[in-house]
């Protein structure tokens, strides 16, 4: 039975342009047949330089090669291949209907440390545990280097694993590196990897081992552990504190390594960037993303946040083509269709909106903020059944979801307790949310209670001043509850805020 590599080998013999279009995808898995792709900061980094290893990869490639031999059936017609790899078993088996998977067994590789590497930088990092697992006790010389591996491999997996291994080694080993790089790892851990993050211990760790890292006087540590304790401060709500640790990693790196690691000055860039961004200060954000951008051109998610960054600034086209250009140096990944789907519905393209949003939940169906939002447009274009087939698939991921209930509070307006109920739901996970209240105080009016519907309107126009449909919702009701001054004058806002409309101006 061929397995994977036979069957890219006679594609790109009969069809190179279905491999050239999938090379990234082919690369991951089967490197030597992959056509050229340009190569990032990541792929050329030394191991000792290296900071950026991504979870994810895999199923990333995993979407890309189901879509190329999807393209290759509907061409050739159905076909069998044996398959090694968990996550390209699942993928193939939920997205190509024309391809029969066989499940093949991969024998592991010589555990060594090398080998554990080696599957860490490709991304798969649950035989990295285990190859790490085999290691652990074979060599007492390497027994640090690769118990640190191991508690790295399982920290999104496992993260008390991780913790557990990460204390031992601090208990083995109390030189100023092992404890440094120890403290670190246990720092990212309580602040992103356990199910309840403990911040105050992260810091309390971060903090120590930049101190440790300032004692050793190595520049390169002395910067990344700056940028760690950065994340924690971010997490904190202390961005200010966080723009600080990260401009002082940037000025180690341009005064002691500035022509060495590489890849970290690009990390620190963007990290400093998207701080600059959450603090409103725009302009120098987009600066820190260019730089970011100028060093690793053909790193995707550089050019991914910088067309977040693009986008708050107003431009919405060149955000569109800095998703795309995201797009296009990766194999599929949800996050830059979603975002392009989010602008493009926002600029009216409802069309390309749900096509977008369709194609983030083929490769993810549990996404929750695109099953959001194409429920949402799907009942602006009164598909009842589609939306309610995305909100009840949402709500099973998260029953509590105001957006999700009140998209169904619409949905089921023609019975008007259920509606009521689903968007007072709504609003006591989300008071401010403007559509559960604008419905709300409709069924309100429908009912003859003018007052609180009023009142709802009344909170709404404090949310959303600009919006001239609930002006002219609130002139309705004000006018039905006898208040015509009142009334008058709140048509005249709707009016004038929908100068441009005229379906609204003749209202």
């Amino acid at each position: 039975m061929p397995v994977l590599r036979d069957i890219v080998l006679r594609i790109h013999r009969e069809h190179p342009e279905l491999t050239a279009k999938h090379r990234y995808a082919i690369r991951t898995y089967l490197p030597d047949l992959a056509d050229s792709v340009p190569e990032t900061l990541t792929d050329v980094a030394s191991w000792e330089e290296r900071t950026r290893f991504q979870d994810g990869v895999i199923r990333r490639a995993a979407h890309g090669i189901a879509e190329l031999l999807n393209s290759y059936v509907d061409l050739t017609g159905p076909l069998t291949l044996t398959v090694d790899n968990q996550e390209l078993q699942a993928v193939l088996t939920r997205r190509s209907p024309l391809v029969t998977v066989l499940s093949g067994v991969s024998a592991l590789p010589q555990p060594t440390e090398e080998a554990v590497r080696s599957y860490i930088s490709f991304g798969d990092f649950e035989i990295a545990a285990a190859l790490a697992k085999h290691v652990v006790t074979q060599d007492p010389v390497e027994d640090r280097r690769i118990r640190l591996l191991h508690a790295f491999s399982v920290r999104s997996t496992d993260p008390e694993l991780s913790e557990q291994i990460l204390l031992e080694v601090q208990e083995k080993y109390a030189d100023p590196a092992t404890l440094m790089a120890t403290n670190y790892s246990l720092a990212m851990l309580h602040t992103t990897f356990h199910a309840r993050p403990d911040l105050s211990r992260a810091h309390s760790l971060a903090r120590k081992a930049v101190e440790l890292a300032d004692e050793l006087s190595d520049p390169f540590a002395r910067s990344f552990q700056r940028n760690g304790l950065a994340l924690v401060e971010l997490r904190f709500g202390r961005p200010e504190a966080a723009l600080d640790l990260t401009t002082e990693a940037l000025g180690i790196l341009g005064t002691e390594l500035p022509d060495s690691a590489l890849e970290h000055h690009a990390i620190v860039h963007l990290n400093r960037a998207r701080i600059l961004q959450a603090l409103g200060r725009l302009d120098e954000a987009l600066q820190d993303f260019d730089a970011a951008v100028a060093r690793d051109p053909y790193f995707p998610e550089y050019h991914y946040y910088r067309a977040g960054c693009v986008q708050l600034l107003g431009d919405a086209e060149g955000a569109i083509a800095g998703y795309e250009r995201a797009m296009a140096l990766s194999a599929p990944w949800p996050e830059p269709y979603y975002s392009r789907g989010d602008l493009r519905a926002a600029r009216g393209d409802i069309q390309g909106a749900l096509e977008d949003f369709g194609y983030v939940l083929e490769l993810d169906p549990d996404h929750l903020d695109a099953r959001v939002n194409r429920a949402a447009l799907l009942a602006e274009l009164d598909d009842y059944d589609a939306a309610m087939a995305d909100v009840e698939h949402g709500l099973k991921l998260a029953p509590d979801n105001a957006h999700l209930l009140c998209t169904k509070g619409l949905l089921m307006m023609d019975d008007m307790e259920a509606a009521r109920e689903l968007f007072t739901r709504a609003l006591r996970g989300d008071p401010n949310l403007t559509p559960a209240l604008v419905n709300s105080a409709i069924l309100d009016y429908d009912g003859g209670n003018f007052p609180a519907a009023i009142e709802k309107l009344t909170r709404a126009l404090e949310i959303t001043p600009q919006d001239a449909d609930i002006w002219l919702n609130r002139s309705v009701a004000l006018q039905a509850a006898g208040r015509l001054d009142e009334a008058a004058s709140d048509y005249r806002n709707a009016i004038e805020l929908a100068a441009t409309s005229a379906q609204t101006a003749e209202q």
